[in-house]
C-alpha cells in the first residue's frame, strides 16, 4: 500500500461495483465520474459482475484510469468453478491498481470472489457503500464478519443505515450517511412554478425498473379507480423489466390502456419529468428514492410509500405525500404483480423499527392524488418547495464533496 499523504501524491481509489444494468447506483457512479473535480484522486474500476452496460460504459472509461473484470480476462469468461480462479484473478486486480482504498458498493456480504481478504491483498482499507443490497437475506454470521472487515461504512439513507443497526448489529452511527445526489440539466423557468394542466388530463408518472418492489402495478390500479374523480388522468411509465407484461396485462384488464403510455428505457429523463405532473413511487422497498429527487428538481410533486428512505426524499405536506403501506403481500399479488425479490422485512420510519413489507392501497394512493389535484395554488407552492430542496440539499456538487470526505477518511489523507 502507498503512503497517500505524501505531498503531491494522488490517491488511488478502487471503485468495485456492478455495472451491467442501468439503476440508480449505477446512474449515479457514472455521474460521479463525469463530475468529481479531485484533482488527488485516480480512479480505477473492477468491475463486479458481467461487461457494463453500452448506457454507462462511455462515462465509465473516459473517467477511469483502469477498468478491470471480476469475472473476465480479456473477452474470456472465467468459470465459476474453480473458485480459486477469478479469486486469483482479483487478487491480480487488486495488485496491479496498488489502490489506497477500495470502495466495495452495495454488495453486502458479497460473494465468494469479492471476499474482502481478496479485494485488501495490497493492504488498502474498504469503505463499503450501502445503497439498498441490505435489505436481502444473508447469512448473520457472515454479515458480521464482512461489517467487521470495514475500516469505514456509508449509508445512502439513514433507513439505510438504521437496517444495518436493527437487522446485522452495526453499532449506532458508525455509518455515515451520504444522501445521493442529482445530475440533471436545469429545468426550464416555466417549471420553477408549475400550475396543474388546464385543457388536458394530469399526467402522473412512475420511473423505475418494472420489478414486484417498485409496485408499479399499483400506479395502474390507481389510475383506474380515478374514474369518475374530476378532472382526467394519464399514467406514463418509463423504464422496462420482468413486470412489463402484467403491467399492460392489468391495464387492459382494469379498462384503461388507452391512458396508459409506456415510455421504455429513457436514457435523457429531462423530458420525461418535464411532462409530467405528478410522481408515483409505490414501492414496497425503497432504500432512498433517487427518482423522487429528480422529479422535485423538475418541480415535479411525488406521491410515494412511507417506507425506508422514501421519507427522506418526500418531506409529507411539502414535497409531495406519502402514503402508509397496509397491504399484504398476497393481496398486493391478487392485483396482478409478481412476487419475486421482495424483502422479508423493510425499515418503518414512523416507528424506527422493522416490519413485514406492505405495499400502499390504491384507494389511498387515490386519495393522495387527488387531494394534491383539488388545489392549483397548493400544488405550485408544493413543486416550488420540492424544486428548492433538491437544489439546494441533493446537487450533484454537494453529494461530490459528501462522498469525497469518506473517501478521504477511510485514506487517512
Amino acid at each position: 500500500m502507498r503512503l497517500c499523504t505524501i505531498d503531491g501524491m494522488s490517491i488511488r481509489i478502487l471503485h468495485v461495483l456492478a455495472l451491467n444494468s442501468v439503476g440508480g447506483v449505477e446512474r449515479l457512479f457514472a455521474d460521479y465520474l463525469r463530475d468529481t473535480r479531485q484533482p488527488r484522486f485516480e480512479h480505477h474500476v473492477l468491475v463486479a459482475h458481467e461487461r457494463i452496460h453500452p448506457v454507462l460504459r462511455k462515462a465509465v472509461r473516459a473517467n477511469a484510469r483502469s477498468v478491470h473484470h471480476a469475472k473476465y480476462v480479456g473477452a474470456l469468461k472465467l468459470p465459476r468453478l474453480p473458485a480459486f480462479l477469478r479469486e486469483r484473478h482479483v487478487r491480480s486486480a487488486v495488485r496491479r491498481v496498488e489502490p489506497d482504498i477500495v470502495v466495495l458498493y452495495n454488495h453486502f456480504a458479497p460473494t465468494r470472489h469479492l471476499v474482502p481478504s481478496d479485494l485488501t491483498v495490497s493492504g488498502a482499507p474498504i469503505l463499503y457503500y450501502e445503497q439498498g443490497a441490505c435489505w436481502g437475506p444473508k447469512d448473520p454470521d457472515r454479515a458480521t464478519e464482512f461489517l467487521g472487515a470495514m475500516a469505514g461504512v456509508v449509508a445512502d439513507s439513514r433507513a439505510a443505515r438504521r437496517m444495518l443497526e436493527l437487522r446485522w448489529g452495526l453499532p449506532r452511527d458508525v455509518a455515515s450517511i451520504c444522501h445521493n445526489g442529482v445530475r440533471l440539466p436545469a429545468p426550464p423557468a416555466e417549471l420553477l412554478s408549475r400550475r396543474l394542466p388546464e385543457g388536458r388530463p394530469v399526467r402522473l408518472g412512475f420511473a423505475g425498473r418494472f420489478a414486484p418492489i417498485k409496485g408499479a402495478v399499483l400506479a395502474v390500479h390507481a389510475l383506474a379507480r380515478m374514474h369518475g374523480s374530476n378532472g382526467a388522468f394519464e399514467l406514463h411509465l418509463a423504464g422496462t423489466g420482468p413486470e412489463e407484461a402484467n403491467l399492460k396485462t392489468a391495464a387492459r384488464r382494469l379498462g384503461v390502456e388507452e391512458r396508459v403510455r409506456f415510455w421504455g428505457l429513457v436514457q435523457d429523463m429531462r423530458r420525461f419529468y418535464s411532462e409530467i405532473d405528478l410522481l408515483l413511487c409505490p414501492s414496497v422497498r425503497e432504500p432512498f428514492g433517487n427518482v423522487c429527487i429528480e422529479a422535485a428538481f423538475y418541480g415535479c410533486p411525488a406521491v410515494a410509500t412511507a417506507v425506508d428512505g422514501l421519507a427522506e426524499s418526500v418531506l409529507d405536506g411539502r414535497t409531495g405525500r406519502l402514503v402508509p403501506g397496509t397491504l399484504p403481500v398476497e393481496e398486493y399479488a391478487a392485483l396482478g404483480s409478481g412476487t419475486g425479490g421482495l424483502p422479508e422485512v423493510v425499515y418503518d420510519p414512523a416507528s424506527d423499527s422493522l416490519s413485514r413489507p406492505l405495499a400502499p392501497q390504491p384507494e389511498a394512493l387515490r386519495e393522495a392524488i387527488l387531494e394534491l389535484c383539488a388545489d392549483s395554488r397548493a400544488y405550485t407552492e408544493m413543486s416550488q418547495h420540492a424544486h428548492q430542496r433538491a437544489r439546494e440539499e441533493f446537487g450533484m456538487a454537494i453529494y461530490v464533496e459528501r462522498l469525497e470526505r469518506e473517501f478521504l477518511a477511510v485514506a487517512g489523507c
